[in-house]
């Protein structure tokens, strides 16, 4: 295959560009709105259809996620055209999460008195749920909260275009995130959704790779590694021969001779050491 051929193939592979503009556009209302949910479940109802159809698990799998997609698409021009842009949305969601989270934990408790079960449980549960149903915008604001020294730290050491890979980075690693929650949410509830964001955030952060703190730490420990291993490497100067050892020098030595000789003055004559003295008397 030439160079030219295998070009074309990969141009082909690419999205076009009102793909990735649709995207761009929908992947805020994915972050902190039911954007998810509404591409999950339009993909699945898509693909269960498309089996029914008799249609290849691959082609119908392709074919729900972009009918998931499109009524993403669909839903966020809805609401920018009754209810403003995606940013305008977002802010008035934040402004309401207090009020919100009131009104449901009241609502649970109301519920629960009602049909004489626990007030308080029932007040925790509502809370719950109202807690979830905001869980897009507040986990992933926090999450955002996060990533920024590390979107600063980029910037600062290697410039715009680093901190602007960091960026799309964290968005990816979100995005991934936001659908995992969902598929997980509507397969077994909110564990399922824990579950799922996790598993999309730790799928997406392996496809586009680490952060560029993460990087920057791995090289410092591996650099912290190399020096250690070098160290112990190093050889170690053995200095016996310049220690003073008083069991080995001609100081120790010469006192013992001394010693020896005023208090025995046979100690080093073999002969005379060698002689009974009481034979000799």
């Amino acid at each position: 295959m030439s160079i030219v051929s295998i070009a074309k193939s990969a141009y082909k592979a690419l999205p076009s560009i009102k793909t990735v503009k649709r995207a761009v556009k929908t992947v805020p209302s994915i972050l902190f709105e039911d954007g998810a949910d509404v591409l999950v479940r339009g993909a699945r109802d898509s693909f269960k259809a498309g089996i029914k159809n008799n249609l290849s698990i691959k082609k119908a799998l392709l074919k729900g996620i972009k009918e998931g997609g499109g009524n993403l698409a669909l839903n966020v021009a809805k609401k920018t055209r009754t209810s403003g842009s995606v940013f305008s949305r977002i802010f008035s969601s934040i402004k309401s999460t207090p009020k919100d989270l009131i009104a449901a934990t009241k609502g649970g408790a109301t519920a629960a008195k009602a049909a004489g079960k626990s007030g308080i449980l029932g007040g925790l549960k509502g809370l719950g749920k109202g807690f979830w149903s905001k869980m897009p915008l507040i986990g992933n604001l926090m999450l955002i909260g996060f990533e920024l020294p590390n979107i600063f730290k980029a910037t600062k050491e290697q410039g715009v275009g680093q901190g602007v890979a960091e960026v799309a980075k964290a968005g990816v690693r979100l995005t991934g995130a936001s659908i995992g929650a969902a598929v997980g949410s509507m397969a077994f509830g909110p564990i399922g959704g824990f579950i799922g964001w996790g598993l999309g955030e730790w799928l997406t952060s392996k496809v586009i790779g680490k952060s560029y703190s993460e990087k920057v730490a791995e090289a410092e420990e591996k650099q912290a590694e190399a020096m250690a291993l070098l160290q112990q490497q190093q050889p170690q100067v053995v200095q016996n021969s310049h220690q003073y050892n008083p069991a080995f020098s001609g100081v120790g030595n010469m006192n013992d001779f001394l010693t020896n000789s005023m208090s025995n003055p046979y100690s080093n004559d073999l002969m005379m050491q060698n002689m009974n003295f009481n034979t000799i008397a």
